[in-house]
């Protein structure tokens, strides 16, 4: 499916707009396909491919916001000892959190 075809198909959803919104969110094709009114993955992602020329598979993006995340957590903590201890102290963490109070 080209831009023009999806933009008439699609324009009381939001169209190309409203994918390449939800495709910078990086939601999955699933997310895409439901709020299309599809039920076909595989649908949805000939769109994709269809209007910007490559596949579509946001896992990888995801998983480098997540780590740059997690980054700017552990540069608050303080060492990686620190996270490490966090780690192995995982179900005395939980409580911790529940009973920390920020200054």
């Amino acid at each position: 499916m080209n831009i023009d075809s999806f933009e008439k198909k699609y324009d009381q959803k939001g169209g190309v707009n409203k994918l390449k919104e939800m495709m910078s969110e990086l939601r999955t094709v699933k997310e895409i396909s439901e709020y299309f009114g599809v039920s076909s993955r595989e649908q949805a992602r000939q769109w994709i491919k269809g209007i910007t020329g490559s596949p579509y598979d946001p896992r990888y993006a995801r998983k480098r916001k997540r780590i740059e995340e997690l980054k700017e957590i552990i540069s608050k903590i303080g060492s990686k000892e620190d996270v490490y201890k966090l780690i192995q102290n995982g179900g005395y963490v939980e409580e911790a959190l529940k009973e920390y109070q920020p200054k």
